[in-house]
Order: structure tokens, then C-alpha cells, then sequence
């Protein structure tokens, strides 16, 4: 009895202790589940309810063999924790032909996601993607992945990664540097990174990524998420995530059985590998009578019995590598890896050629002649990176050719190798291999100068980077010619003391007498730009840091980038996408630096009166050493009257006049300048319908690197002589003043 009585006293200990226990295992397993995190957020466990991922695989419209592949190798896989959908994501058509196909996908299988952007690398296409998802899906998901077409998914294993995560602020993947386990250390691999959902709604609300599309674009996802501070909850899936074994160095190592991504499976031999390792199709069941006969030593059918039209689409599938390689295989392999058509496609594709030439432009029998050719002179340089600046300097000349052909007189033919190495031995320097590319394709700018950097009359407008005027102050930059470079290299060397003991080589400068010198540091691949106190050798960077490769003389990278090269791309996408365009003064044109469209230009309409405005930074006249204005903008202002005249209390006037202008300046959020005054720049332009804008430009220091301009003109209906009614204010939108990213 007594030991009865006992036991019910220690009962409700015993039950306290079993549930203690209980909550410590729980809790040590699903901690153990959690991949390696240095996140500050509770991770919170999701145990029973299903979750949803789509997987964004991003490909071109062509990849019609690789998309059907890749419906078979997803679409036999499931997951008992998550619904997955795996979409092929592209940008816009533009053959015939894919119209007709993927149209017929679309019907059939309906997984494409077809993007408002051109197919490009490291321009916008994973900014497009994200961006767009929030407007063009019916629901939302819980995650969203950006993935290659080269990476082999395992969706049970990934879904189980994710299932005890946070469905909020995630980033997941496969953190770089290879060797690293901190994924807060830099971003995740382009092979394939996961967001939550609020993540992907910021990126395509927030201004942060928006201004920043053009560069390595995995990487500039991380750098979003850094400036933004999102994706506190970032998780590195090591070893499960990894390149192919041999493939890229600390990044691969061999088949393991917790996969969950390889990647750079560039060949149907890998790609096998890869799915007899995983046992993709241990679930067929193959029927008795009629059994999936192996291809055997003794019963295979080898290409040999397929049709020419077959093989040549095979040929172009593999590309002109391979193709080459195919040709030693048999006398037929090489009649067929030799025709001019194939050829010609792969001139096409990768040089921009429509005629057999070489790379000096001299024609040449044969298409694959003239590719053999191209390999041959460009053999001590990566092939990516050659096709890479080739088609910089085709995109800018196709611009210029449109556009502005007197400037396209002006691009001076490329530089043989041994002058490239004259340079280099004479200032014992060694050039980025992007920046020894863009010199092998264009020597510069065919300008006569004279004593200082300056041009006559004439060539003065026709600098390749443009510029802008106020007050007097005109700057036009071109790129100098190959031997200008020297000899002003030269020169200043012996002139300013930094300078002499510098990698630097001056690149570009204003065509007008105004002192604005660009420099590459031919040690580290950045590009600077003079101040006022360039004697002193104080320069501003003009391209972010970030982007440039951290190695620029590695010809084992397949892509080094130098500041040179980002400029110039940068530069052209600015011109392509019309943020800046050329502007006529009298019967000269040039390039104007000033930006054209939002967010960088304001527009206003007020009472039929619009008013454009925006800024650009002035570096020779910045003074980073002063104590109060240090920085120098200059502002263009450009005033219209729409069709219809002005419209005042229901009234419409044909015509208006300025009579006063009012400013308000601010230096971060601090207002420093709030200025009324009669007219601008001494007029007051009277605006008339149908007639050109009317453009002036002044100019405003600033104590810090970042501002705002905003304010008001007063107007009177008619003239200020003949006033048809009483005036009336009119809105100039605030527009920035900031330090650029990318200084021209």
C-alpha cells in the first residue's frame, strides 16, 4: 500500500520529465534539420502544411532541344512536402519561327514565362524576371528560384531542405567563394538561388535594384540584398549544391547522395553521369514483350544512319568547337562539319559577320576560313571575351551608324598586337586583357589635336562619350588615339609626380581645352577621372568597384572585366535605352550627358507648361578637399508649351512668359539654398505650341555627394509686355544631384 502510494506521488514528476524530454528531442531535430545560417532571425519550422516553389529556369528561345530534355528530367520527379512548378523563362521573340514553336509549347505544355527584355548577359534579364513575377502570375508562391539550363534539380531533396525554413526574407544556395561556408560572406551562385516571395515583391518595388541591372547579375542580387537589407535569413547548402566534378575547381567534387543541384552540365555525357548516379528512372516498368533494348556493342544505330538535314541541326546545336572536333570522327562527319552554311550560322552567331572576312577585314575564301581565322589571331585571349568586346564595339557602331555617323568616321581601325606591347615595355605596365581587346578592335578617335587637348571646330562635337556646356564650360570626351595615349602618358609623367610612380595611362579626354582626363589603372582594371586638384592626384573611380574583376590579366578566366569594358557597355545601354541622347547646338551635334528619363530626369506639366529637368556631376571642377562646396552639378532645364497652348482658369493662351524663377536646394535632406530671381541666365523665354523646348543649363556646388533641385517658374499668359491674364506658377519636379555609379 505504501508503495502504491508512492508511485502516484512521483507520477506527475515522471509525466514532467517525459514532456521536458520530448521538447529538447523535438527541438534538437529540427535545429538539426536547419542548413548552415548565421541569420539573426528565429528560424521557425513549417512541419505539416505544404508550401509551393516555382523554379524559374532561364534559357533562350533556340534551347528547343535542352527545354524538351529538361520536361522529361522535371516532370517525372515530385514532392510529397511542396508543389512545384518549373517554368522556362526568356525574353522576347524575335525570329519567325519562334513564334510558330514556342507558340506551339505555350499549347502543349504551357510552362513559358516570355519576359519584356532582349536576350543579353549581365544586363537585366534576372532583374526582369524577378520584377515582373508579382504582375504577370495568378498567385503567389512561397519561394521563388532563379535556376541555369545546365543544372540538374533533385525537387524532393530540395523541398525537404526548405520545409523546416523561414517562408520569409530567405536567400538560399550555394554561397561564393567556393570554399566558403558563411552565407552572409557574399551571394549565391547563378546555378540556382531561391527568394522568398516578400524578397521577390521588394526587388520589383524598390528602387535599389532598379538602378543597378548592368554587371554580373548573381552577384547583383547579392549586392541588392546587402544595400536593401534583405535576405537576413540566408542559408548555404554545402555539399548538397555543386559544379560537375572537374569542372570548376573548389566549386565541384564528386556525385554525393545528398544532392540536391550539380551544375555545368554542358554535355550529354555528363548529363548521363548524372542521372544513372541518381537512378532518375528506377521506376519504368518495362514491358515483357516488348523489353528497351541497350544500346550495345552489338545492336546500337550510330549517327552514320542519320539524315544529312539531322545531322547538320545536331552540328549546330553543338556549336563551332565541337563541330570541329566531330569532323576528325569520318569522311562524312567531315564533309558535313564543313559545309559554308554552317559555317556562315557560326559567323553569324558569334563574330556578327555577314561576309567571310578576317579580323583586319580582309575577305577571305571561306566562312569557316574566316572563323579559323578570328581563333588564330585572338589565341592568347579567352574566346568568351573576345566575342564579348566584339560585340561592344559592334553594338556602339551600329548606334553611331544609325544615329551618328560623323562620329562613326571618327573610330580609328584596331592596334596590332606589337604596339600593345610597345606601350607596355615602354611605361612597364602590363594592360587588362579587356582593356588590350578594345584597343585590338578600335584605336580610338581620329581627331587632329593640337598643342593641349583640343580639336578644331568641327570635330569638337563628335566625342564618342559626349558631354555637356554651361556658363561657357564645354566638355566633350572622346577616346584619344592609340599613339595620343602614349605620348600624353608620356607627358604627363613627366609633369605630375603621382603619376610617374602610377600603372595609370590617360584613355580619354574633352575635346574643348577643358581639363578632364580619364585614366586606367592598368594594375587593378579601374577607371578614374580627374578633379580640380588632379595635380595632387586626386581622382574619383568611374565605374563601381565591385564589378571589376579582382584578377584583369588572368586568360584563365573566360571572363575578366575591366572598368574599360563596363563603361563602354554601360554607355551604350544608357544610348540604346535613350537615357541619354544627342542634342543640337546650332548645325553641331554631340552626345549629351544629361539624363532624359526618370528616375534621373523630372518631368512636370503644369497648365500645358512642361518642364524637364536633371544633373549631372562635374569632376574637374569638384573639390574633394574643400570645406563646404566640394561637389559641382550642373543642371539642365528644358521648358515647353504642349499643342494646346496653356490652360488657365478655363482659359487657353497660345503663348506664356518666364518671369521668375524660384530654387530650393538641398544637401542630403538639408535644405542650403532657396533662391528667387528674375528670369534664368539672364532671359525670359516666351513659350509658343509646336515650338522646340527651350534648353539652358547653370550649375550649383554642394557640400555633400548627394542633393535634390526642386522649385517653380511664374509665368504670365501671353508676354510680359502684352499680359492676357495674371501669372501663374508652374512645378519643376525635384530631380537629383548625386555621386553616379558610373562617371562619364
Amino acid at each position: 500500500m505504501r508503495q502504491r502510494r508512492m508511485i502516484v506521488v512521483a507520477l506527475p514528476s515522471v509525466v514532467l520529465f517525459l514532456f521536458f524530454f520530448l521538447y529538447i528531442f523535438f527541438n534538437i531535430r529540427i535545429r538539426s534539420l536547419v542548413l548552415s545560417s548565421s541569420s539573426p532571425t528565429t528560424v521557425t519550422a513549417h512541419t505539416n502544411a505544404k508550401f509551393s516553389i516555382l523554379i524559374g529556369i532561364l534559357t533562350r528561345p533556340d534551347s528547343y532541344d535542352r527545354r524538351h530534355f529538361l520536361r522529361l528530367v522535371y516532370g517525372i520527379q515530385s514532392s510529397p512536402v511542396a508543389d512545384i512548378d518549373v517554368k522556362f523563362v526568356f525574353c522576347n521573340l524575335t525570329k519567325k519561327e519562334q513564334r510558330i514553336f514556342i507558340a506551339l509549347e505555350i499549347l502543349r505544355f504551357n510552362d513559358i514565362i516570355t519576359l519584356n527584355c532582349t536576350e543579353n548577359m549581365n544586363n537585366g534579364k534576372t532583374y526582369t524576371y524577378f520584377s515582373s513575377l508579382p504582375q504577370i502570375l495568378p498567385r503567389k508562391y512561397d519561394y521563388v528560384m532563379k535556376a541555369d539550363d545546365d543544372v540538374f534539380i533533385r525537387l524532393e531533396p530540395l523541398s525537404l531542405s526548405l520545409k523546416p525554413l523561414p517562408r520569409l526574407d530567405l536567400y538560399y544556395g550555394f554561397v561564393i567563394p567556393c570554399n566558403s561556408m558563411n552565407p552572409f560572406v557574399d551571394y549565391m551562385s547563378g546555378m540556382g538561388f531561391l527568394l522568398s516571395w516578400d524578397v521577390v515583391e521588394w526587388i520589383g518595388n524598390s528602387p535599389i535594384p532598379a538602378n543597378a541591372t548592368f554587371g554580373p547579375e548573381d552577384k547583383l542580387v547579392g549586392n541588392w540584398l546587402k544595400m536593401g537589407n534583405k535576405g537576413k535569413n540566408r542559408f548555404s547548402n554545402k555539399p548538397g549544391m555543386y559544379d560537375y566534378p572537374g569542372t570548376n575547381g573548389k566549386c565541384s567534387h564528386e556525385l554525393i547522395p545528398e544532392t540536391v543541384a550539380v551544375h555545368r552540365l554542358k554535355r550529354w555525357d555528363q548529363w548521363l553521369h548524372v542521372l544513372e548516379f541518381f537512378n532518375v528512372t528506377q521506376q519504368v516498368n518495362y514491358s515483357r514483350k516488348f523489353p528497351i533494348i541497350g544500346l550495345t556493342d552489338q545492336n546500337q544505330m550510330g549517327l552514320e544512319g542519320v539524315g544529312d538535314l539531322a545531322l547538320h541541326i545536331i552540328l549546330t546545336k553543338l556549336g563551332p568547337k565541337d563541330t570541329a572536333r566531330v569532323a576528325c570522327v569520318s569522311k562524312r562527319f567531315r564533309d558535313s562539319a564543313t559545309e559554308e552554311a554552317l559555317w556562315s550560322l557560326y559567323c553569324s552567331q558569334d563574330l556578327n559577320l555577314s561576309a567571310p572576312l578576317d579580323a583586319d577585314e580582309n575577305p577571305v575564301a571561306s566562312f569557316k576560313e574566316a572563323y579559323g581565322l578570328w581563333r588564330v589571331s585572338f589565341c592568347f585571349y579567352p574566346w568568351p571575351l573576345v566575342l564579348r568586346v566584339k560585340r561592344c564595339w559592334d553594338n556602339l557602331k551600329s548606334w553611331l551608324a544609325a544615329n551618328f555617323p560623323e562620329a562613326l568616321a571618327t573610330l580609328q581601325k584596331g592596334v596590332a598586337e606589337a604596339d600593345i606591347q610597345k606601350l607596355e615595355k615602354q611605361f612597364e605596365l602590363k594592360l587588362p586583357l579587356p582593356a588590350r581587346l578594345l584597343f585590338r578592335f578600335c584605336g580610338g578617335q581620329d581627331f587632329s589635336l593640337d598643342g593641349d587637348v583640343g580639336a578644331t571646330k568641327g570635330a569638337r562635337s563628335l566625342g564618342l562619350i559626349g558631354g555637356y556646356s554651361f556658363y561657357g564650360h564645354m566638355v566633350d570626351v572622346f577616346l584619344l588615339p592609340f599613339d595620343e595615349i602614349i605620348s600624353y602618358t608620356e607627358e604627363l609623367r613627366h609633369h605630375l609626380e603621382f603619376f610617374s610612380r602610377s600603372k595609370f595611362i590617360v584613355v580619354a579626354a574633352s575635346a574643348t581645352r577643358i581639363g578632364k582626363f580619364f585614366f586606367l589603372d592598368c594594375a587593378t582594371g579601374q577607371l578614374f577621372v580627374g578633379t580640380k586638384n588632379l595635380v595632387t592626384g586626386e581622382m574619383l573611380q568611374c565605374v563601381p568597384q565591385w564589378l571589376v574583376s579582382s584578377s584583369v590579366h588572368d586568360c584563365g578566366s573566360d571572363q575578366p572585366q575591366d572598368a574599360m569594358l563596363l563603361w563602354l557597355e554601360e554607355h551604350f545601354r544608357r544610348l540604346q535605352n535613350g537615357i541619354i541622347k544627342l542634342r543640337e547646338e546650332g548645325s553641331a551635334r554631340f552626345i549629351c550627358q544629361f539624363p532624359e528619363t526618370s528616375p534621373l530626369c523630372s518631368t512636370a506639366v503644369t497648365n500645358g507648361v512642361q518642364v524637364r529637368a536633371s544633373a549631372v556631376l562635374v569632376p574637374e571642377l569638384t573639390d574633394l578637399n574643400a570645406s563646404a562646396d566640394r561637389f559641382i552639378f550642373s543642371y539642365s532645364i528644358r521648358m515647353s508649351l504642349l499643342p494646346d497652348g496653356c490652360f488657365i482658369n478655363g482659359m487657353y493662351f497660345s503663348s506664356c512668359q518666364l518671369h521668375w524663377r524660384h530654387w530650393i536646394i538641398r544637401a542630403n535632406n538639408t535644405v542650403v539654398s532657396n533662391v528667387n530671381g528674375e528670369a534664368v541666365i539672364g532671359m525670359f523665354p516666351l513659350l509658343q505650341p509646336g515650338e522646340k523646348e527651350f534648353v539652358y543649363e547653370s550649375c550649383t556646388p554642394l557640400p555633400t555627394s548627394s542633393g535634390s533641385v526642386e522649385g517653380s517658374f511664374t509665368f504670365v499668359p501671353g508676354r510680359l509686355r502684352d499680359p492676357k491674364g495674371g501669372p501663374f506658377e508652374v512645378e519643376v519636379a525635384q530631380f537629383p544631384l548625386q555621386l553616379p555609379d558610373y562617371i562619364f
